[in-house]
């Protein structure tokens, strides 16, 4: 499933000719706090990064590829538990879907 959704997103991205998102350093550096909408865009930019990096090195045939590829999940699943926690802050129970929101917010970010 992983796989599928790398590979969904890789591709789905070629589709964006044009980037008009600021770089990731210049977004933070713009809030001398991030708040939780803050706090899940730049989750999910990192996520995105971080996708798109496992899919590239998943067929790597160097040395330490795979040990690069257990480190990229892992800090994957701390974006994702992050990712949730600022999402539950900004949405109400009855209308979480954060699966689905990932899904489509991901996408113009990857």
């Amino acid at each position: 499933m992983k796989y599928l959704f790398s590979v969904f997103i890789l591709f789905s991205s070629l589709t964006f000719a044009e980037n008009k998102m600021m770089p990731l350093e210049e977004y933070i550096m713009q809030f001398e706090e991030l708040g939780s909408g803050e706090g899940l865009y730049v989750s999910y930019r990192c996520y995105g990064l971080y996708l798109t990096m496992y899919g590239l090195l998943q067929g790597a045939p160097q040395d330490g590829a795979k040990d690069i590829l257990k480190d990229i999940e892992l800090a994957q699943l701390d974006l994702i538990v992050w990712a949730e926690k600022f999402y539950n802050k900004l949405t109400k129970k009855e209308d979480r879907d954060f699966e689905n929101n990932i899904m489509i917010s991901m996408e113009p970010m990857v």
